[in-house]
């Protein structure tokens, strides 16, 4: 599987793990331990940083009507 890789020091690159992956779509550690590690990193990956878009959208401003 491709994974999501971050690089080290030293320009090599390794997979997150999924705690790693949870910590940055700020759910809570083992939110999502119930499923396969792959599966895992196909959730988190696919998911919407909630304090992201709460940020995003708290910078629009309503229409004028």
């Amino acid at each position: 599987t491709r994974g999501i890789s971050i690089s080290n020091d030293t320009g090599h690159w390794r997979k997150l793990i999924p705690v790693e992956l949870e910590r940055l779509q700020t759910v809570p550690d083992g939110y999502t331990k119930d499923i396969s590690d792959n599966q895992r990193a196909k959730v988190l990956g696919n998911g919407w940083t909630v304090d992201v878009i709460a940020h995003i959208f708290g910078g629009l401003k309503p229409l004028s009507t």
